[in-house]
């Protein structure tokens, strides 16, 4: 049984200047090899590419491959970005100006690795887009209709809005997920496929116990794990179907696909520290 999460690194790469002034649109497309996590098509000078949309990577991270194509060298830094298998070396590679849709991204040091050997990502991909670059917009997931739109910011939400917090040192944020009767604020997390709670509700008792290999940042590894199965889950009070919820101890929580594709469409507004869910489907 194999179980993805996403990359779990906070790196302190400098965040990106965004120039944005109307809504960007950007193709959530399939990826053969990990149907279960969202993938986006850009187009611009770079040619078409895709990317892995993680709101779990703190930093924008580029392929080694991908930027030795560019013709853009790698430096060695000092950041290392640790996962569910341990940690991995980061290198630091200079972007200069480049378009998405038809936003401006200023000249920014992409994080650079392996993403095949030393992640989940699948080996067709440019790279990671993170939460630092989609920090500069209004973000909206739009399951519904398979787009990605980045809005202007100030842009307004729906009307099911949530508080954000963003994480300490990181552009990522959590969310206040519903549990039952109770409240528990976890992080966002595009690249996980799956839920996972670090301390479930003291009400709730698991269905099972397996030990499981997950594989993430830095390889592979077998954790215990616990299930909840048919739970109470929601955000902003719209509560969503999710066959089974995954505990363990020893690891981040994080608000995976499992909950979040089950609404039309989710907006992350970094700057004003809120969010907001379309009804469910």
């Amino acid at each position: 049984m194999l179980l993805w999460l996403g990359c779990l690194a906070l790196t302190p790469f400098p965040p990106p200047k965004v120039a944005t002034t109307q809504v960007v649109e950007l193709p959530l497309v399939e990826n053969a090899e990990d149907r279960r996590r969202p993938y986006v098509q850009i187009d611009n000078a770079w040619g078409t590419t895709m990317w892995f949309l993680d709101t779990g990577y703190g930093a924008t991270t580029c392929d080694d491959d991908f930027v030795a194509e560019l013709g853009v060298t790698t430096r060695r830094s000092l950041t290392w970005s640790r996962g569910v298998g341990g940690r991995v070396r980061l290198g630091k590679s200079h972007l200069e100006t480049f378009q998405l849709g038809t936003s401006t991204i200023q000249g920014f040091d992409c994080a650079t690795r392996d993403l095949e050997t030393t992640s989940s990502v699948p080996g067709d991909v440019a790279g990671v887009l993170g939460s630092d670059i989609l920090r500069g917009y209004v973000t909206e997931l739009d399951w519904a209709d398979g787009v990605l739109r980045l809005h202007p910011p100030a842009t307004a939400l729906p009307e099911d809005t949530f508080p954000l917090r963003r994480e300490a040192f990181s552009p990522r944020v959590k969310a206040p997920l519903q549990l039952g009767e109770e409240t528990h604020w976890i992080l966002i997390d595009t690249g996980a496929s799956s839920t996972w709670l670090r301390r479930p509700p003291r009400s709730w008792e698991p269905d099972a116990v397996e030990e499981v290999p997950i594989t993430g940042t830095g390889g592979v590894a077998v954790i215990e794990v616990r299930y909840f199965h048919d739970p109470v889950v929601g955000l902003a009070g719209v509560v969503v179907p999710v066959d089974s919820l995954r505990a363990q101890e020893k690891r981040r929580g994080v608000l995976g696909m499992d909950v979040l594709r089950e609404y039309e469409s989710v907006w992350l507004d970094y700057a004003e520290r809120e969010g907001a869910v379309s009804p469910a489907r």
